[in-house]
């Protein structure tokens, strides 16, 4: 299963907060993918844009040793 995290610096967090009006737990569910809504997704887009955030992949992976 291929999950997906943006990492951006905590200075910016709190811009992104002040800017859309959001608590920094929101934000963090936002960077998590667990939140879709319109903010959220905003939240993402300035993430990556504006806080030049960076976009992880977590991917599980078995690998077969035989």
């Amino acid at each position: 299963m291929n999950r997906f995290f943006i990492y951006i610096e905590p200075k910016y967090r709190q811009q992104i907060c002040q800017k859309l009006g959001i608590t920094p737990q929101f934000l963090s569910y936002a960077l998590h993918f667990t939140r879709n809504s319109s903010t959220a997704r905003q939240a993402r887009s300035l993430a990556l844009q504006e806080s030049h955030g960076i976009l992880y992949q977590q991917v599980s992976e078995i690998l077969n040793t035989q």
